[in-house]
């Protein structure tokens, strides 16, 4: 850690002994390593100068079994609905243009910004799943995709005063030649209560 510029020195009880096995370490930062602010920050730079290869590829032990949400079985069952009509799940990230996400909003919804956003074109999260479909939509067409048929089960966001709010949403978009088995779709997602 010298040679990188941290200067450690051990602290505590054990402070000097060699080969004490509970030592404590404080480093200085340097004055050029301003993005090491925390000390996991620190633990990284260690890894990475030892060797990321070195450590064992493991997961750490689970201090619980897995429970499922509520809505996993009903999402499963219209999940697989879906596919069998010859749908597409897309997963799609909910940061969006202010500009396109305003176009699909509701009138008098207010959007849930976003403090710190990726970009410029991502200022906002989606208040309904039509504005990512719309987008999928338009680069399969871009991409001479003439027939697709899409659906998202995600979520929407908004802002009810200062509250965030979240929504599981389905979102379903398709183009192309209309067939006879789309029809039977409603009937379908009707029947099942999410």
């Amino acid at each position: 850690m010298s040679a990188l510029g941290f200067a450690p020195m051990r602290v505590g009880q054990n402070r000097g002994q060699e080969g004490a096995l509970l030592a404590a370490w404080e480093c200085t930062q340097p004055s050029w390593r301003a993005e090491v602010e925390r000390e996991i920050d620190l633990i990284e730079e260690i890894a990475r100068v030892y060797g990321l290869d070195k450590f064992p590829p493991r997961l750490p032990a689970a201090r619980q079994g897995a429970a499922r949400l509520p809505q996993y079985e009903a999402e499963t069952r219209m999940r697989e609905r879906l596919i069998g009509l010859g749908y597409r799940e897309i997963v799609t990230i909910p940061h969006v243009d202010e500009g396109r996400d305003v176009l699909f909003r509701l009138a008098g919804a207010a959007p849930a910004r976003l403090v710190n956003p990726l970009s410029e074109e991502a200022g906002v999260l989606r208040s309904t799943g039509s504005v990512t479909m719309a987008a999928a939509i338009e680069w399969n067409l871009n991409h001479s995709q003439r027939s697709v048929k899409l659906f998202e089960i995600g979520r929407r966001y908004a802002l009810d005063g200062a509250n965030a709010v979240e929504t599981p949403v389905l979102t379903i978009g398709a183009t192309g030649e209309a067939r006879p088995q789309d029809c039977m779709m409603a009937r379908v997602i009707i029947r099942l209560r999410i």
